[in-house]
């Protein structure tokens, strides 16, 4: 996995885009992967290309393994997104 970190009860990894659509894309290519896993991140954007997304197990107040899952499987569209 890429630099993953916990923090504050999430796991977080924040994402430098080239401009601010493909921030969009970004958030956009997460959130299909999310309905299709049904395991939903918090996501922010910020300063117009940059994306923070933070997995907890909302069910679990934790993080858990699914985290980790859903973490690994951002990681593989990322690499196509930025």
């Amino acid at each position: 996995m890429h630099d993953w970190k916990e923090e504050k009860g999430y796991l977080v990894q924040n994402f430098e885009c080239t401009d601010y659509r493909s921030a969009i894309d970004l958030i956009n290519q997460v959130a299909v992967l999310s309905e299709e896993k049904d395991h939903h991140p918090d996501l922010l954007l910020y300063d117009y290309k940059f994306v923070s997304v933070m997995l907890r197990t909302h069910s679990e107040d934790a993080i858990t393994t699914k985290d980790y899952e859903m973490a690994a499987w951002i990681d593989a569209i990322i690499e196509d997104a930025l």
